[in-house]
């Protein structure tokens, strides 16, 4: 860094090449010049899209692309590098051209698909296309999918992790995989007011039979 910031006394393992040496040539003490640096911080968001998500009234997955939206507008407007990650689901892409009913398609991607590297509020409809082509979809390996957002990453910051947290090989291997390196992680569960309160207004009563949404298995 360039800017300076402030002196402090030289001690033994200093390095000589930021002494002030026209303070010593005034005083005849060795003084350190400091100066300020400032860290290219990043926000790591990622969402689970598997299909479990894609429930509740209101919905839950439309409440977490509308977290990860004002998320990572924060992070825009300061300049920070915003990167968002997709657990599993599926991205939908538009028509050729805009035009509607032709050219468009839907790509599941085997683990992950990203947008990286956006910075500075002109990307904030960017952030908002690829949030918006996100489905949620069949079943998203968590663990193998946390392994690859944790060597993907690059420098330092806040990570956070959206999801119901509904995951049958257990979600802690994963979170413990993308917890350092320098990155703070933050988990934020999303439930429906359905899955909070089954037996509430509307809810569930009796002797049922459920279907898992995501593999189909079923539970008395």
């Amino acid at each position: 860094s360039v800017e300076f910031a402030d002196h402090r006394p030289y001690v033994s393992g200093d390095d000589l090449r930021h002494i002030d040496w026209n303070i010593y040539a005034r005083l005849d003490h060795l003084f350190l010049k400091l100066f300020l640096e400032e860290e290219d911080l990043a926000l790591h968001i990622v969402i689970d899209c598997s299909a479990s998500h894609d429930c509740g009234n209101p919905n839950k997955f439309l409440f977490m692309q509308k977290l990860a939206m004002a998320l990572g507008y924060i992070g825009l407007v300061n300049l920070n590098r915003v990167t968002v990650t997709a657990l599993g689901g599926a991205v939908v892409t538009a028509a050729a051209g805009g035009d509607e009913g032709g050219g468009g398609g839907v790509a599941t991607p085997s683990v992950t698909s990203s947008i990286r590297d956006l910075r500075g509020r002109r990307r904030t409809h960017d952030l908002a296309r690829y949030l918006c082509s996100l489905a949620p979809v069949g079943t998203a390996p968590f663990t193998e999918g946390c392994k690859r957002v944790a060597l993907s990453r690059r420098g330092k910051g806040v990570m956070v992790v959206l999801s119901d947290f509904f995951v049958k090989e257990g979600y802690e291997t994963g979170l413990r995989l993308m917890v350092g390196r320098g990155y703070d992680l933050f988990c934020i569960q999303c439930l429906s007011p359905q899955e909070v309160d089954p037996a509430g207004p509307d809810g569930l009563a009796g002797d049922l039979r459920l279907r898992d949404i995501e593999e189909g298995d079923m539970a008395e």
